[in-house]
């Protein structure tokens, strides 16, 4: 069987929907953690997701470290995509977790960019792409879409022309007092840090 594994920490948003639903038209099963380290104000929580994606071939669980252990023992293939603004991933898969996994079990750190959320991955390029840890195969490679630029930049174009578009339009400030994803993206003003991730990342 195809088995997905889907982690959201906040309210399904239109990207995770799309993904949600790919992943519904390909598998035959998907698993979904809704929360990952301690609860904030605004998690996703599992009757929530349920109002969106419902429970047909849906398993949710509870994201904790038994749990991400129990399902480390029995992938074939794990992908980790942690994302935390203007910091470091934190490390969500540790090496005693590693060394319980099945040997020739592939994982995939999307979020070595930002670090990286298995403590057991470093950065790798697309030339030497994977090592061995125990015998699970580690693919870390920074850039991951550099391997497919022309696609990638597509991608980002098509992702940020509609806020080129609108700024074009109505001007800085008007966008973002009108745009709360744009105006959550701001990082500078007045040469000034004003993004709190990204003040706290400078210790600021």
């Amino acid at each position: 069987n195809h088995v997905g594994a889907f982690q959201t920490r906040n309210i399904p948003h239109f990207g995770h929907q799309k993904i949600m639903e790919r992943m519904l038209d390909i598998c035959d099963h998907v698993v979904v953690n809704p929360v990952l380290g301690p609860k904030k104000a605004g998690d996703a929580t599992i009757e929530c997701l349920k109002s969106v994606f419902g429970d047909n071939n849906i398993e949710y669980i509870k994201s904790s470290e038994k749990n991400i252990l129990n399902a480390l023992k029995v992938s074939d293939i794990v992908v980790g995509a942690v994302y935390v603004v203007g910091k470091e991933a934190p490390r969500v898969v540790l090496k005693e977790m590693v060394n319980e996994m099945k040997p020739g079990t592939v994982m995939v750190d999307i979020s070595i960019d930002q670090g990286g959320c298995f403590e057991t991955s470093k950065t790798t390029t697309h030339d030497d792409p994977t090592y061995l840890v125990n015998g699970v195969v580690h693919y870390c490679v920074a850039n991951m879409p550099g391997s497919v630029p022309l696609t990638a930049t597509e991608a980002l174009n098509r992702a940020t022309l509609p806020y080129v578009l609108d700024i074009a339009n109505k001007g800085l400030e008007d966008s973002l007092k009108e745009d709360d994803n744009l105006y959550n993206g701001l990082n500078l003003k007045n040469n000034e840090i004003v993004h709190k991730s990204v003040k706290e990342s400078f210790n600021l």
